[in-house]
């Protein structure tokens, strides 16, 4: 989900609040809250931004990855013959 000027805005006071702050990002997207979030950082500050969507991370990627605060992970899981919920079995995706 896109974020709004407003929530862009919060995320980026947020960040300006925490100097030298960890930042955990779940959902990069296309990286637009990723951007705001980098926005209010300063430079000692860290974001892990986590996605499960290679092609947009890609695109968030290809426009913010050369900054070096940002630590992008992708986590992808897929769930395999879930008759029941004890037998629901994960695997990574390929």
């Amino acid at each position: 989900m896109v974020s709004e000027p407003l929530v862009g805005s919060l995320l980026k006071t947020l960040a300006a609040s925490k100097p030298a702050g960890s930042f955990l990002e779940l959902g990069t997207g296309t990286g637009v809250s990723t951007a705001w979030l980098l926005s209010g950082m300063n430079s000692d500050a860290t974001l892990v931004s986590v996605g499960n969507d290679g092609a947009l991370m890609a695109i968030a990627q290809h426009h913010l990855g050369q900054n070096p605060r940002v630590l992008w992970r992708y986590y992808c899981h897929k769930i395999v013959k879930a008759a029941t919920l004890q037998e629901i079995t994960v695997t990574g995706c390929s």
